[in-house]
């Protein structure tokens, strides 16, 4: 029977996770895998097939093998063939695949007790270099390196004539696509992490790049609708940050959903529907206007869907802003079960972002009733999420409400220590919003020191800064705050 291999689709998800799930324990009859099918199917969708490029084996329409490479440092990170399918030549198919791709060389790990795999990968030039254990299963496990031998034959080939050179093919529709794709996501990972690491503007810069890409005819709708959504969510942050205009994050993200719907891919669906939510709710709340049940409606689809397609991520961060909106809406112990069930989710998963936002405002809840001691409770695991994720961007607000939740409480030194650290980090950043806080706190500890002069100059400072972004609630607050002098 004749196999053919295929870049993987996304319509291949559930076959190809069901596929690696039972090869798994069909290797390990002895063990059981410590994380459930969802898991892998979540940990395939968010990360395998957005951080791999993925090969599909194929016979007669049915997946029997697939292989995922992670190219930035040729790892092969997953090969796996249905049992029914074994001693056809397919994994020596999907292996020869990534050769090809990688041809200055290839690593992988695999547990040391699976002694078929090992020789596999023996028999096709790797080599053991090193042991460890499985950061997944806790089981022990071994690296293996392939590099491709060269003979003098090769030594000779390796400056090729300009004739070779006009000889090779021109690369397929299909390998320009995936070129584009490769390429994109490298931009929107890179801004992401510029963004995390406090650097918005730099994230931006990036992004924008970026945009001029997408129209390109070798660039997917896929692949359009997902920088659009990306680029999109990073306007919307910047106007929650800075209060900058809300209009190009919004028009980015509606592109985003008709692409989506246009290819019916459902998880960018969602993801477009939560970003056009935030977008709309951050610009409201900047002006302290709009209607919270037109903004629930968003969130509320995305939630379905995201159940739809067991989103964990997606499902926490959806549940987080429907808590917002009802909390808006003066739903107070829906808004509380809301941000609940989106903190167990992010704490079962690992997510620490959407935990970090859970708990902060399980914070100012509890604040806002007068239970500061709890409040700084929440405050405080809020803060080690981030320091433990590594999340720099969020740390000044994360501190400014630290600092608040102390003075409460009439511990004036740790309010200062907080505050400082707010102070240090939010123009370092340039995050208007977080400046803006972070003087308005460092003013009510200098009034509760007696330093009255000192306290006026941080509202003037305040107002200031909330003038220049026109972010007038803030600017009343301290306005309100310098009546006292």
């Amino acid at each position: 029977m004749t196999t053919t291999l295929r870049l993987y689709r996304n319509h291949d998800l559930d076959e190809v996770v069901q596929l690696w799930y039972h090869s798994w324990h069909h290797t390990f009859p002895s063990l059981r895998h410590p994380e459930p099918l969802d898991a892998w199917k979540t940990r395939f969708r968010d990360d395998l097939s957005k951080n791999e490029i993925i090969w599909v084996a194929e016979q007669d329409g049915q997946v029997v093998g697939f292989l995922g490479l992670r190219e930035r440092d040729s790892y092969i990170d997953q090969l796996f063939v249905d049992p029914q399918f074994h001693h056809q030549s397919i994994g020596t198919a999907l292996m020869n695949k990534a050769k090809q791709h990688a041809p200055g060389g290839l690593s992988l790990d695999t547990l040391q007790q699976n002694r078929v795999a090992r020789a596999f990968y023996e028999r096709h030039g790797f080599h053991a270099v090193s042991t460890g254990r499985n950061a997944r299963n806790g089981q022990p496990d071994v690296k293996y390196c392939w590099k491709p031998v060269q003979t003098s034959a090769d030594r000779r080939e390796l400056k090729p004539s300009k004739r070779a050179i006009m000889a090779q093919p021109l690369p397929s529709q299909e390998t320009l696509s995936e070129q584009w794709r490769v390429l994109l996501l490298t931009l929107e990972k890179t801004a992401q992490s510029y963004f995390l690491s406090g650097q918005l503007e730099q994230a931006l810069q990036l992004l924008q790049v970026g945009i001029q890409l997408v129209h390109i005819p070798e660039v997917t709708p896929r692949e359009q609708a997902r920088f659009k959504l990306a680029y999109g969510n990073m306007l919307a942050i910047k106007t929650n940050f800075e209060n900058a205009p809300v209009e190009n994050a919004l028009a980015l993200l509606e592109e985003a959903k008709q692409l989506a719907m246009t290819i019916a891919d459902d998880q960018l669906i969602a993801d477009a529907l939560n970003g056009i939510g935030y977008a709309h709710y951050v610009a409201a709340s900047n002006k302290r206007e709009g209607d919270p049940h037109m903004l629930l409606a968003y969130f509320q689809e995305a939630l379905e869907r995201r159940r739809a397609l067991h989103d964990d991520r997606g499902i926490s961060e959806s549940l987080f802003y429907i808590g917002l909106i009802s909390e808006l809406r003066e739903q107070k112990e829906f808004a509380h079960t809301s941000y609940t069930q989106s903190l167990e989710i992010a704490q079962q998963h690992g997510y620490s972002r959407e935990a970090f936002e859970a708990l902060r405002h399980l914070g100012f809840f509890e604040q806002a009733q007068g239970n500061f001691s709890q409040a700084q409770q929440y405050f405080t695991e809020s803060l080690q999420q981030l320091e433990h994720a590594g999340i720099q961007v969020y740390l000044p607000f994360a501190h400014v409400v630290l600092a608040d939740a102390c003075l409460a409480q009439g511990n004036v030194e740790a309010a200062s220590s907080h505050c400082q650290k707010a102070l240090d980090l939010a123009p370092k950043m340039n995050i208007k919003k977080a400046l803006i806080f972070s003087l308005l706190s460092s003013g009510r500890i200098c009034q509760e020191k007696q330093e009255h002069a000192q306290a006026r100059g941080y509202f003037e400072q305040a107002y200031a800064v909330a003038e220049a972004i026109d972010l007038k609630y803030a600017m009343q607050w301290a306005s309100s705050a310098l009546q006292d002098f």
